[in-house]
């Protein structure tokens, strides 16, 4: 009984303002909320490498069990190529290979062959028409020299809560289309070593 009056209520106070459905829809939406994201991760991964050195990244991937998972970890380098003149384990979380419950979760990843400091982000996963999309932002790195060998770069994984819907990526690349410098002098394969 109440709920009807206070309801009758708003409605002689609304409608004169002007408030119609039609206003209402034409108001600014929120944003897209998406699947929840658990964890992220980040840190460097191999890259596959050209006879002419240049790097490409692997294809982003989507994980759903520990078999995905454990295909994954092997773009992970095992050694920290963060300190190249004395390198130790790398300290990264998921070669620990945790066992994450693949019924209430899943891992999105992609990897970035032009930096190491900065990993991409999956920024995130928005739920709209029937599926998923996936959405990557990458830091502006245009004004960044960094010093690291072609075959490493960077990956950004997310731990999100599990749905079956399709998934697509939101992947427009990095900002710049201007090459990155880097010192490849460096890194010459050793047959073209004096």
């Amino acid at each position: 009984m109440r709920l009807s009056l206070v309801f009758g209520f708003l409605a002689v106070i609304v409608t004169p303002l002007g408030l119609t459905a039609e206003a209402l829809s034409a108001a600014p939406k929120l944003p897209n909320q998406g699947l929840e994201i658990i964890q992220r991760f980040g840190g460097p991964a191999k890259m596959l490498v050209s006879s002419s050195m240049v790097p490409t990244e692997p294809a982003s991937m989507l994980l759903t069990n520990q078999a995905e998972f454990e295909h994954f970890l092997s773009y992970l380098p095992l050694l920290d190529v963060t300190r190249p003149t004395n390198p130790g384990p790398n300290k990264d979380l998921l070669l620990q290979r945790p066992r994450f419950d693949w019924s209430r979760y899943m891992m999105l990843v992609v990897f970035d062959s032009q930096s190491l400091a900065f990993p991409p982000n999956l920024n995130r996963v928005e739920v709209a028409r029937g599926g998923l999309t996936a959405v990557v932002e990458y830091p502006d790195t245009a004004n960044f020299i960094e010093a690291k060998a072609p075959e490493i770069g960077s990956y950004g994984a997310a731990l999100v809560t599990k749905s079956t819907l399709p998934l697509t990526w939101s992947n427009l690349g990095h900002r710049t289309t201007t090459a990155h410098k880097e010192s490849m002098m460096m890194f010459l394969p050793d047959n073209q070593k004096n």
